[in-house]
């Protein structure tokens, strides 16, 4: 009695057994491969779309500070109603034809329709801005979106010493870009004799100050000055 209850009880788990792998294998056919290769193809496509999908475009957390491609006298007026306002049209220009999305504006000044600071270092606060481009508390990076130019403080200024330096320069080109700023590079205007008379001739004897691209101390804030009928480079800053 014991051996025949023993036998019924170890044929009904093995119908138990083949039960469960029928089922578990359902779906899935050794002979064909396409069962298995349909599984592993769904994982892979999921993976990669996912990540993919969450690149972040860097124009969301950060502004584009770019060089010119062309180069411009000290006369950036043309036929605007002042320097500034030819400049930033320059910018918007150059911007479109770079392919680089939304508002830029000139980093240029001109003692009065653009300021970066009347004191110092703007020792007076951000108040001392007027029509400043540059944000407080913004990286910019250069026009590949990717190399970090420097975090401005909380004065929207790059450089807040002379003894701070960008991160990286704003080119790796060597060019000279107009700028007005004071020589003591302190971002305080120079004398209106040395913004072109607020960047609208290119005769007399007036000068325009300038600063350098491929430098990270106080040089890419100012480095000398020349004469209003050459050609330098602009800086634009996204808005």
């Amino acid at each position: 009695m014991v051996l025949s209850t023993y036998r019924v009880v170890k044929y009904s788990l093995l119908i138990l057994a083949a039960g469960l792998f029928a089922h578990c294998g359902a779906g899935i056919n050794p002979g064909n491969p396409n069962s298995v290769a349909a599984g592993t193809a769904t994982g892979t496509a999921t993976g990669t779309t996912t990540g993919t999908a969450t690149r972040t475009d860097p124009s969301t957390t950060q502004k584009i500070l770019f060089i010119t491609a062309g180069t411009y006298t000290g006369n950036l007026k043309g036929s605007y109603s002042s320097g500034i306002a030819g400049a930033d049209a320059i910018y918007m220009t150059e911007a479109a034809t770079g392919n680089y999305s939304g508002t830029y504006k000139a980093m240029i000044v001109d003692g009065t329709l653009r300021v970066a600071c009347t004191t110092a270092y703007c020792s007076g606060g951000p108040s001392e801005h007027t029509d400043w481009p540059l944000a407080a508390n913004t990286t910019y990076v250069r026009g590949d979106g990717i190399t970090v130019i420097a975090t401005t403080d909380s004065n929207g200024l790059l450089i807040d010493s002379l003894s701070t330096s960008l991160t990286n320069a704003y080119s790796n080109s060597s060019y000279l870009i107009w700028v007005g700023l004071g020589r003591n590079a302190d971002w305080t205007t120079g004398d209106i004799g040395y913004t072109c008379t607020a960047w609208s001739v290119t005769v007399g004897i007036t000068l325009g100050r300038y600063a350098q691209t491929d430098v990270t101390g106080s040089t890419s804030v100012y480095d000398g000055s020349e004469t209003c009928g050459n050609y330098n480079y602009l800086a634009c800053v996204q808005q």
